[in-house]
């Protein structure tokens, strides 16, 4: 089985990863201390395409895989070269 991720893949998973980092851990520690939903960062999870992510196409998600939106793959991690072309 071959887990590692195309290029397209690995964008995904860096965007989530910086978009993690920057917007939503600290809006969920806010969150959390002040025992309330955040209702605009489940929205602007929406917007982003995170809500329906591993939802399959056909339902209206983007049919990604969760390894795909995983904000703790590490970016330093060598990647294997994926085959171009026939």
């Amino acid at each position: 089985m071959d887990l590692d991720l195309t290029d397209e893949q690995e964008l995904i998973s860096e965007t989530a990863r910086r978009f993690a980092d920057e917007y939503v851990i600290p809006r969920v520690r806010e969150s959390d201390r002040a025992q309330r939903f955040d209702l605009e960062l489940a929205r602007k999870l929406g917007e982003m395409g995170y809500l329906g992510a591993p939802v399959a196409e056909q339902y209206g998600g983007r049919g990604l895989e969760p390894r795909h939106l995983r904000p703790d793959r590490r970016a330093d991690r060598p990647r294997r070269q994926q085959p171009r072309g026939p």
